[in-house]
């Protein structure tokens, strides 16, 4: 992405390399339908702090199988750690979005991410058809966010604020935050990220008109 700014090293260049040398491997095994690299790869940076985040999507039948062969959470390939879970392709064309299965972070790691196996085009198929913001839900999301930042603003922080209790002031004002940025997002179609480390992501690269 042209707007990141970091101090580390874009190590993206290897990590694509050394994905795509296992990816070609794991492809080899029965019951694999599709590998997604996601993370860092799918953002565009990846450095010295981040691991390598791919997904594996396989037959049913074959998930748990596959995932003991691979090692989920153990992989080490020239110093670079994957994390790789497998999941069932079967279970995710039968889920509905949105729904807990596919969440908005789910749907947004997978729409920032790099297909490296597809068999009979079955993954992007898959994208194509869950990775999708609908209205109905945009709408329910809007109303949400904008509810959660009125009664914070409107109701806890004068009475905090009465209280002179400083610390809870501060912890309002940046659920406050949250809330109005995260209307942001739904209110320009863009997926919520990863609460615990990109809640700034579009914000922070000009994504979206309120960025500014």
């Amino acid at each position: 992405m042209k707007g990141l700014v970091y101090n580390s090293t874009n190590l993206n260049r290897q990590f694509i390399r050394a994905a795509k040398i296992i990816a070609g491997k794991i492809s080899h095994i029965d019951g694999v339908v599709g590998i997604i690299a996601a993370g860092g790869i799918g953002r565009g940076h990846s450095d010295e702090f981040s691991d390598l985040d791919m997904i594996v999507y396989a037959d049913s039948v074959r998930v748990k199988e596959i995932g003991k062969y691979i090692a989920v959470g153990q992989l080490y390939y020239k110093g670079i750690h994957f994390d790789i879970p497998v999941e069932s392709y079967q279970k995710a064309r039968r889920y509905k979005v949105p729904s807990s299965y596919w969440s908005q972070a789910v749907r947004w790691t997978l729409k920032n991410s790099r297909i490296l196996h597809d068999t009979e085009d079955r993954v992007a198929g898959l994208l194509a058809e869950k990775v999708v913001f609908p209205d109905s839900e945009r709408k329910k999301l809007m109303k949400r966010y904008r509810l959660e930042a009125n009664e914070i603003l409107n109701y806890m922080f004068p009475t905090w604020e009465a209280r002179g209790e400083v610390y809870n002031l501060a912890h309002l004002l940046r659920l406050a935050t949250e809330s109005i940025m995260l209307w942001i997002y739904a209110r320009n179609r863009k997926f919520q990220p990863y609460l615990v480390k990109w809640l700034f992501y579009h914000l922070e690269n000009g994504f979206v008109p309120e960025a500014r």
